[in-house]
């Protein structure tokens, strides 16, 4: 299998723009903390879904490409179907893996993040994710459950630079901050169907 696991200490990766960004900006935020004798740390996110329980905060609707955000869309009826990336990728079922991490677990991966700044000097990094790929038609499946509706889906050409499955090296945050993702997928797909139900334009102005 043609994959990805994301170690703090890895390669950057740069066939996507965000990756490239980040090789860029990461060694610039350790020597900007260094020079400034300050504490920092960077935090590489896994993509993320879910929302809080009472509505307080979720991973809105927008304008990025993920396969996760089209599927939201899809179940809010905002895309006529939804179009998945290749499936001829060797994974359990052809289609690519990427990790997901709930919203509520990043929020709580960011808090212990900063709590463990207050007790130790200088600059880190840490990936927050739940360090498991789930594939495309995995959160098709998941959120046709959360939503109790079925999720008309084309399968279309891989895009340039994909790989068939990318998923983060957690051990460094669970050794370091104590943290570890504790919501499914499942989760993620059930409270994001609860908050769109509830808020179908997404935030004000958002």
């Amino acid at each position: 299998m043609e994959e990805s696991q994301t170690r703090e200490d890895g390669p950057p990766g740069l066939r996507r723009p965000y990756r490239r960004t980040r090789a860029i900006n990461r060694p610039r935020q350790r020597s900007d903390a260094l020079h400034a004798a300050s504490d920092g740390a960077c935090r590489s996110r896994a993509d993320q879904g879910g929302a809080a329980v009472g509505g307080i905060y979720s991973s809105t609707l927008s304008s990025v490409p993920s396969q996760r955000v089209e599927a939201r869309r899809r179940g809010a009826g905002r895309r006529e179907k939804l179009m998945i990336f290749g499936d001829d990728y060797a994974t359990a079922d052809g289609t690519g893996a990427r990790d997901y991490i709930h919203v509520v677990d990043l929020a709580a991966g960011h808090l212990a993040a900063l709590d463990y700044l207050s007790d130790h000097a200088g600059y880190y990094v840490w990936n927050l994710g739940t360090g498991n790929p789930t594939t495309v038609l995995e959160i098709v499946r998941a959120f046709e459950e959360a939503a109790g509706i079925t999720v008309p889906y084309e399968i279309v050409a891989r895009r340039p630079g994909d790989v068939a499955a990318s998923y983060a090296d957690v051990d460094k945050a669970h050794t370091e901050l104590g943290w570890r993702a504790e919501k499914s997928v499942a989760d993620a797909c059930a409270d994001t169907y609860r908050w769109q139900s509830d808020n179908p334009n997404g935030f004000a102005g958002a």
